[in-house]
């Protein structure tokens, strides 16, 4: 969450999380554990309970039952959210292309070959999400990694205010 939330900031987006609501996660947290998942420590331990208790009361016979018992699946962060912008894309692309310690660190010919690839995705029906987002995760590490180096290793990092990433990619090194 650090990072999407970073890097949204960066993008001007707004990103809200409900459990970051101290009101909420207090409340939650002062339930009895009878409240947040079924049986006991043994059944914790072996596997054999059901979590988020409370939320699966709630959406009773609001949701059909193969979604109320379908087993946790685990997620991602849909980075490529941040790389919607046609401009913004084009901008990074750019500026990863012509710094010197991406340069120094990685091959044009592959940035080139990943910039193309990903821009082919643009527009078309995704089938398979997770694929899509780590291509972009490829091409925000590689800013992160830019935005890392010119804070911490070209400049005195406690000593400067991060500008808007739009500001950072229009820069002259």
């Amino acid at each position: 969450m650090v990072k999407s939330g970073r890097m949204a900031d960066m993008l001007d987006l707004t990103l809200q999380e409900s459990y970051l609501d101290t009101e909420v996660t207090d409340f939650l947290v002062s339930l009895d554990y009878s409240l947040k998942r079924s049986g006991d420590l043994v059944d914790h331990l072996t596997g054999k309970i059901k979590t988020k208790l409370l939320h699966r009361k709630v959406m009773e016979g609001l949701l059909p039952s193969e979604i109320m018992n379908k087993p946790k699946q685990g997620g991602f962060v849909p980075v490529m959210i941040f790389l919607k912008d046609p401009d913004l894309r084009k901008n990074i692309y750019r500026h990863l292309l012509n710094s010197e310690i991406i340069k120094e660190y990685f091959r044009t010919d592959y940035l080139n070959t990943l910039f193309e690839s990903y821009e082919e995705f643009q527009g078309k029906k995704i089938y398979w999400h997770n694929f899509y987002n780590s291509k972009a995760n490829r091409i925000l590490f590689l800013l992160t990694f830019d935005i890392w180096h010119h804070f911490y290793i070209e400049n005195n990092a406690l000593g400067m205010s991060p500008p808007c990433l739009s500001d950072y990619l229009n820069r002259t090194p």
